[in-house]
């Protein structure tokens, strides 16, 4: 049974009852489903508290945590659309603000998830995002003051167009345990966290969320993905308990087949992680590290050297990122002094990892054929796993 969505973009008529978020109670939806009780709400007992920093003192932001059950209401809809609201209000340095973001699921029957984010002042959050998965633009006002927290929402098909659709929205305060789907791990799961366990599933990350921070968006859906791909609840991206368990311990599975170890270490100041058992043939020439599979398919390489000056550095960009009749480049990011760089050449793939620092240069080539999805698989897990610190020394 397909699922009613929350949004107005991709309905094929626009009811006149709710149609955000679903069909609504108008011809041709889906038959009311009471929703089930909610668990035992914990106690809403502390409304936000804003503190004020001292004259622009760069003084630790310490995010507050808020799992909300909301009921969204509407003209013309007989019962509410519930949905999950995983807010983070970080204090910000004016008196009385703060910065917020949140990710917003909708539990069944209906089918909805946005990335929202926007500001906090004396304790009223205005927060919007795009829903997906037809892209209409969502904004709550909700208000973390008072016995219990409430607010408004409106939908538009684009940010800049008419609210379409609006109502109130009614808050409850929960611990971890979500009605008929099970229990979270939101206050456990930070990005880095998440990403290193959906890296090991394939997917490619590429949100900007620190690793102490919240999962992002980004994060989120790919989550969302693997979620329905499993097919044990529907598609939230919210952090299951049992989700992270599952991936952490398949992610450890893989660590185990493939022989994944890491080189290097704080006391060389860089580290790469590397598949031992996959690139099990090994040698080192002229301050150059290799390893290679049995079968030469896969290759990395890894140079350390004495720092270069800037003219060297663009010299080596320039040569990594140029296209010949050979060679196409269909990706490469600068950002001082480090790059990354993709070309292919003779229908092989070279995935370059360049860091250069005040006292050491690092430079990593991953090889493998075009179009082979395990060589790409790798080249995602091998790149998030080289790094540098500021601590790296080759001298000559």
């Amino acid at each position: 049974m397909a699922r009613r969505r929350w949004g107005v973009v991709g309905l094929a008529v626009l009811l006149p009852a709710f149609g955000a978020w679903g069909q609504g109670a108008g011809e041709g939806a889906m038959p009311a489903e009471p929703p089930p009780p909610p668990a035992a709400p914990a106690t809403w007992s502390a409304p936000l508290e804003m503190r004020p920093y001292p004259d622009g003192e760069a003084a630790e932001r310490t995010a507050e945590h808020y799992l909300l059950l909301g009921e969204a209401r509407g003209e013309g809809y007989d019962l509410p659309l519930r949905f999950i609201l995983s807010l983070d209000v970080v204090p910000g340095y004016d008196p009385g603000s703060a910065d917020a973001k949140a990710w917003l699921a909708s539990l069944p029957p209906t089918e909805g998830r946005a990335a929202l984010d926007g500001r906090c002042l004396s304790g009223i959050c205005v927060i919007g995002g795009s829903l997906s998965p037809d892209g209409s633009s969502v904004s709550l006002t909700v208000t973390l003051e008072g016995p219990a927290p409430g607010g408004r929402y409106e939908v538009r098909r684009s940010s800049s167009g008419p609210a379409e659709l609006s109502g109130s929205l009614a808050f409850t305060t929960l611990t971890t345990e979500i009605p008929g789907l099970g229990t979270l791990a939101e206050a456990t799961t930070n990005a880095g966290r998440l990403a290193t366990a959906l890296r090991w599933q394939g997917y490619e990350i590429s949100g900007w969320a620190a690793p102490e921070e919240a999962p992002d968006g980004d994060l989120r859906e790919a989550l969302a993905g693997w979620q329905q791909g499993d097919g044990k609840r529907p598609p939230t991206g919210l952090v299951f308990a049992d989700d992270i368990a599952a991936l952490e311990a398949d992610a450890a599975r893989q660590r185990t087949e493939t022989g994944w170890a890491v080189v290097g270490g704080d006391a060389a100041g860089w580290s790469l992680g590397v598949p031992l058992k996959v690139l099990s043939k090994t040698s080192e020439k002229a301050g150059i590290r290799s390893w290679q599979s049995p079968d030469g398919r896969y290759a990395l390489t890894l140079a350390l050297g004495p720092a270069k000056e800037s003219d060297a550095m663009d010299a080596l960009f320039e040569q990594d990122t140029t296209e010949t009749d050979q060679r196409n480049v269909p990706y490469y990011n600068r950002s001082g002094d480090d790059y990354l760089a993709s070309y292919v050449e003779a229908k092989t793939v070279y995935h370059v990892m360049v860091h250069n620092r005040a006292e050491g240069f690092a430079r990593a080539v991953f090889s493998y054929p075009d179009g082979d999805d395990d060589g790409a698989f790798f080249e995602r897990l091998i790149d998030h796993g080289f790094t540098v610190s500021d601590g790296l020394s080759v001298k000559p």
